[in-house]
């Protein structure tokens, strides 16, 4: 559940960017005095830039994010080998216990058939 709200938030933010970024910038065009081939031109050169400069940073993000996912993919197996390693001691520790008590209760029968008068 923390995982799919992590994403939601993600996905949210990167929405509410993009959305912010694109008001931003037509927002800066309607203000212009620039006439309309002077704005057409500069937008093409801008948002060719811009879309570069958005790729560039999505690039280090989905680098930074694979990094993590990699981190906490380390993590996790590292926390489940460990658990592991500690119940597979457990259930040897246990085993040996029932062992020893096998051996126990044979000597007891043992001793009680030794001591049990023959008729």
């Amino acid at each position: 559940m923390l995982r799919e709200e992590r994403e939601s938030g993600l996905t949210k933010f990167l929405g509410g960017l993009i959305v912010g970024l694109a008001a931003g910038y037509l927002t800066g065009l309607l203000v212009t005095e620039k006439t309309g081939p002077e704005l057409r031109k500069d937008w093409l050169e801008n948002s060719n830039e811009v879309l570069e400069n958005m790729k560039d940073k999505l690039d280090v993000f989905r680098d930074k994010a694979a990094d993590r996912i990699q981190e906490i993919k380390n993590f996790a197996d590292e926390k489940f080998s460990l658990s592991a390693i500690k119940i597979q001691d457990q259930i040897d520790s246990i085993a040996k216990q029932l062992d020893e008590l096998g051996k126990k209760t044979k000597e007891v029968a043992n001793e009680a058939k030794e001591n049990t008068p023959s008729s």
